[in-house]
């Protein structure tokens, strides 16, 4: 396997782990507040979740739709800093300079896109669960 490749596997996979070191970082007074919170956090789980019913198809489709589009956005996020490091070890050689520059753009023009669909896949499924769903 070329270094290229380990490495960018690795930048996936670490940028995949990142949100969980801000999710953890968290400061607590002691250790007693942070098991409070968590004992407060898993009760109220249960009560929302002993109270909401199944999934409705709608939901489900919403949330498959909405991991699709998160992992096609890790991705393309692959794609623009393997972009990146193809332009920055192109040593002055104008054909890869090009080829980043072409993937940079196209890889940019792409995650747009996948935002886009992110936010109205999202409006579109709470509107249907809105007019579906009992009140």
């Amino acid at each position: 396997m070329k270094p290229v490749k380990i490495l960018l596997i690795s930048i996936l996979i670490f940028s995949s782990l990142l949100p969980l070191v801000f999710i953890f970082a968290q400061s607590a007074s002691n250790v007693n507040d942070v098991l409070k919170g968590l004992d407060d956090t898993a009760a109220s789980a249960r009560i929302i979740s002993a109270s909401k019913a199944a999934p409705t198809i709608y939901e489900f489709i919403g949330r498959f739709i909405n991991l699709f589009l998160s992992f096609l956005g890790v991705v393309f996020m692959g794609i623009i800093i393997f972009a990146g490091f193809t332009w920055m070890f192109a040593k002055g050689n104008q054909e890869k300079v090009q080829k980043a520059h072409d993937l940079l753009e196209n890889s940019f023009i792409g995650l747009i896109i996948i935002a886009a669909a992110y936010l109205l896949t999202n409006y579109v499924v709470f509107r249907i669960l809105d007019v579906t769903l009992p009140k």
